[in-house]
């Protein structure tokens, strides 16, 4: 018997999601260099407040966590299973060739002798294990940013094998039970390390057994979605008020460096994705679908492969290796243009792909039947 092919429901609102996600990544690298101690333009009380940005990257992985669940939810409803091996092609597809297409230029740049990023940065990228590398070698900047791409891959990896095993219902008990089981292992690593000694300790909260609840409570979101009388009653109490109330106490839990904030911020990100997605006629939700935020949260991806090299951070030593492409402004036209690039010349062209060659199976199968 053919099967059927699994029709997403398109979410605008999440485009909107991912391009705030971007701006806080944009604004949190673009102004690290200017506004600090040594740079052009120095005030420390700005330069602390797009400190924040970096929360962007939080974000992202709420968003991850919701948006890869929902979509392994509606195959398990379509199909009555969750094809596997689709699942990995597809992510493989949708991945790999933006990191594939930076990582060689960036080692082009590095032969002849424009950047020297060592081999094991280059191989912890393209193998996802960045984030338990420290950055002290030189130009460690240029493939930092990989540590977050790290961490999704890895909840990737076993997150799909849970939720194919377990079904929906008894995978909402999991994620709890698993997102506050990392809480406390981050608790007692942070008090006491065991596995902290085996890592340099700037990769504390790089660590993927020190993140993973932020994701994992993005999945459980998208299960509680699809339960009618939860999204019944969330859709009644996220009122604007409320909702505003959520904004603010997100943004006052990013002034403080609790360690274990991170499960609280983790919960109020899912609070306000889940409670546009649910009000689509409310005005955030408006803002969010609009026609702007919506083209720059689907660029998002190639924009943050490519920040890095063009928004160069503080610690590197200056002059930059490439000043002409990475000083403002500059560093921002050549910026969008590489992303133009990556987006309409290989993200979007490889994902086609990858969608053809899957695909081509069940049509095969579809001819013999």
């Amino acid at each position: 018997m053919m099967n059927r092919p699994v029709k997403h429901q398109y979410l605008p609102t999440l485009d909107g999601w991912r391009a705030v996600a971007i701006l806080g990544v944009l604004m949190c690298h673009g102004f690290d260099y200017p506004l600090s101690d040594v740079g052009p333009w120095a005030n420390p009380r700005l330069f602390a407040w797009t400190r924040l940005g970096a929360y962007g990257v939080d974000i992202f992985f709420g968003l991850s966590g919701f948006l890869i669940t929902r979509r392994l939810l509606e195959e398990l409803d379509l199909r009555g299973r969750i094809d596997l091996a689709q699942f990995y092609g597809r992510r493989a597809f949708r991945i790999l060739p933006p990191v594939i297409v930076y990582l060689s230029v960036m080692a082009l740049l590095t032969l002849v002798g424009v950047l020297t990023i060592a081999p094991i940065q280059f191989a912890g990228s393209v193998l996802f294990f960045r984030n338990f590398q420290g950055s002290a070698t030189r130009d460690g900047w240029y493939t930092g940013h990989f540590w977050s791409l790290s961490v999704e891959e890895h909840f990737y990896l076993f997150w799909p094998l849970v939720l194919a095993g377990l079904g929906s219902t008894r995978s909402r008990l999991f994620a709890v039970i698993f997102a506050a089981v990392v809480a406390a292992w981050r608790w007692h690593e942070y008090q006491q390390p065991w596995f902290g000694q085996l890592f340099p300790k700037d990769i504390f909260f790089a660590r993927s057994d020190m993140r993973l609840d932020s994701l994992m409570w993005g999945a459980w979101g998208a299960l509680m979605f699809e339960s009618s009388w939860w999204s019944h009653v969330w859709r009644r109490a996220s009122s604007r008020w409320l909702w505003l109330a959520a904004v603010g106490a997100l943004i006052a839990s990013f002034r403080f460096k609790e360690v274990n904030l991170i499960t609280v911020q983790g919960l109020l990100i899912v609070a306000l994705l889940t409670g546009t997605v649910l009000r689509p006629s409310g005005l955030r939700a408006r803002l969010l679908e609009s026609r702007p935020l919506r083209y720059l949260g689907r660029l998002s991806y190639s924009l943050y492969i490519w920040q890095q090299f063009f928004l160069v951070g503080s610690r590197e030593t200056r002059p930059l290796p490439l000043p002409l492409v990475q000083t403002w402004p500059w560093n921002i036209v050549t910026m969008v243009l590489m992303v133009g690039l990556s987006y309409y010349l290989v993200e979007r062209p490889m994902i086609e792909l990858g969608r053809r060659l899957l695909q081509r199976p069940a049509k095969k199968s579809a001819d013999l039947g």
